[in-house]
């Protein structure tokens, strides 16, 4: 069975050319969440102002003629889905999308995956902005672990903790709490 029509798409790659030599990343438009998803990574060759690439088994091949690229995407076949092949048409801008890192740095999220815009204003996710090593990751930041030690050894043995002989009749808390204004009740 053959299939024809036209449907659009949106893809975007980020490219750096060195001499000839092209690598960079692919993204695709997830259209229920209206953001670009990374999907790989990107290599190929430029000669003149013939290019190709290819990202995991989709190959793109065509033309830079000032800021616009024209040529053809094949898009590999996949479980039950036959192979694509689609003319595109790719307009070169000025802005170098940050990376992961500069991202989570940006907008100030220190671990587990974030979605904003970057700085080209194309929103994006990040699927790991890092990792906490102790404690968990709290809306991209890391919160320090609760600290259950009962007396000043055992509190001060633990990671990110200290004992407070002055709250409480002595409290162990997180490095970065003060004492609560109400104590907890004493365990009897």
């Amino acid at each position: 069975m053959a299939i024809t029509g036209s449907t659009s798409a949106s893809i975007r790659y980020e490219i750096t050319d060195n001499n000839g030599q092209l690598s960079g990343i692919a993204f695709d438009l997830e259209p229920s969440r209206n953001q670009f998803i990374k999907t790989g990574t990107l290599t190929g060759t430029r000669t003149g102002t013939s290019a190709q690439w290819t990202s995991g088994g989709d190959t793109v091949s065509g033309t830079l003629s000032g800021n616009t690229f024209t040529g053809t995407l094949v898009v590999a076949a996949e479980g039950p889905d036959a192979s694509l092949t689609a003319q595109v048409a790719l307009e070169r801008t000025a802005c170098v999308a940050e990376s992961d890192a500069a991202f989570c740095t940006r907008v100030n999220a220190n671990c587990g995956q974030k979605a904003d815009a970057d700085n080209c204003g194309v929103r994006r996710v990040v699927d790991n902005c890092g990792t906490c090593t102790s404690g968990t990751c709290t809306l991209n930041q890391c919160q320090p672990a609760a600290c259950s030690g009962t007396t000043s050894t055992t509190c001060n043995g633990e990671s990110g903790c200290r004992w407070n002989s002055n709250c409480c009749g002595g409290l162990c808390l997180n490095l970065s709490q003060s004492c609560p204004i109400t104590c907890p009740p004493k365990e009897g």
